[in-house]
């Protein structure tokens, strides 16, 4: 037999005072993939310049901040965000799949010089769902 989602329980758990109305609500609650967390963040040397390969492990989270470790197959893209790129691109693959709930990007880079932010979409839509 399968585990029953927690789903309602994490819904719940956002109300103050729980009203009749807001368990029903709760109980048809579906996880659904809405954000990232950075897990792992590294690079080969001690400091980072044009062309040097990050590697960014991300976690991806339902609307109640829960990982969901059971999906695959949900897209995230990176990209350079452009208020701060300055004619520079991001390299080394920009989209990505997640496999059990993470998503690895293991060789973005910089073309260039300079402090960049580097965001990180869930389905390539929408606002950021993490930044580095």
């Amino acid at each position: 037999a399968g585990a029953a989602s927690l789903t309602p329980a994490y819904c719940a758990r956002q109300m103050g005072r729980v009203t009749e109305k807001d368990i029903d609500r709760c109980r048809k609650e579906v996880s659904a993939p809405t954000s990232l967390s950075i897990k792992d963040l590294s690079y080969p040397g001690s400091s980072l310049g044009p062309s040097v390969p990050i590697k960014v492990t991300l976690l991806l989270l339902d609307q109640f901040g829960q990982f969901l470790s059971t999906d695959s197959g949900t897209y995230v893209s990176a990209r350079l965000d452009a208020s701060g790129a300055k004619g520079a691109s991001l390299g080394g693959g920009n989209v990505n799949v997640t496999d059990l709930g993470v998503a690895t990007f293991s060789g973005l880079t910089v073309d260039m010089q300079g402090n960049f932010t580097v965001r990180f979409y869930v389905g390539g839509e929408g606002p950021p769902a993490a930044s580095l």
